[in-house]
């Protein structure tokens, strides 16, 4: 709702200047910007298979999303101007306002006050069996299944990390918080060593 209050403000505010120079430059920026975010949004959403640091969404957040940003700041400063346009850019303003601060007062409380899933001792403790089953068939390797949550119980367990679905992983046994669809060779309770496929 906020890229539309947005998409909507500067759309609007392009219109209006369309005959200042001021506008030819805004556009500059702002239309690389533009195509860059739906470009990275795209690509995101159609790479849900990769890990999560792979295609986190930083990367395109801080490249073009503060661009847009002005871009919208910007387009509010030109629509209070008109006559016509005051009360769409005030109204606009206002609903980006409250959108942001709801969205930031939501995160903080969130964060303050929401039970962590996992503290770093309560993986140790899970993981304890899981090592001591390494350690005593000298794995070198194990695969995570799905990367993001195995990833450190692995490396906690003392063995090397490979995705669960590369070439280079067959034959390797997983590691995983769901269910086995092998035969289960070490369970902690939170995490399993299941027999490769």
């Amino acid at each position: 709702m906020l890229a539309v209050i947005s998409v909507i403000l500067i759309a609007g505010a392009l219109l209006t200047t369309r005959s200042d120079p001021s506008a030819h430059t805004v556009g500059l920026y702002l239309w690389p910007a533009a195509v860059g975010a739906l470009a990275f949004v795209g690509w995101w959403a159609t790479a849900s298979h990769l890990p999560l640091w792979v295609r986190h969404p930083a990367p395109g957040v801080f490249a073009f999303f503060p661009i847009l940003a002005a871009s919208t700041a910007r387009a509010c400063g030109v629509l209070l101007r008109g006559r016509t346009t005051r009360v769409l850019a005030v109204v606009a303003a206002s609903a980006l306002v409250v959108g942001i601060g709801t969205g930031s007062a939501l995160h903080a409380v969130t964060s303050t006050t929401a039970e962590r899933w996992e503290t770093l001792a309560a993986q140790r403790a899970a993981v304890e069996p899981l090592a001591a089953w390494v350690d005593e068939n000298d794995a070198a390797w194990l695969s995570a299944q799905p990367w993001g949550a195995a990833v450190s119980a692995i490396v906690l367990s003392g063995a090397h990390v490979g995705l669960f679905d590369a070439p280079a992983m067959d034959g390797i046994p997983r590691l995983t918080g769901a269910e086995c669809t092998t035969e289960v060779l070490a369970d902690s309770g939170r995490y399993r060593i299941c027999a490769a496929e």
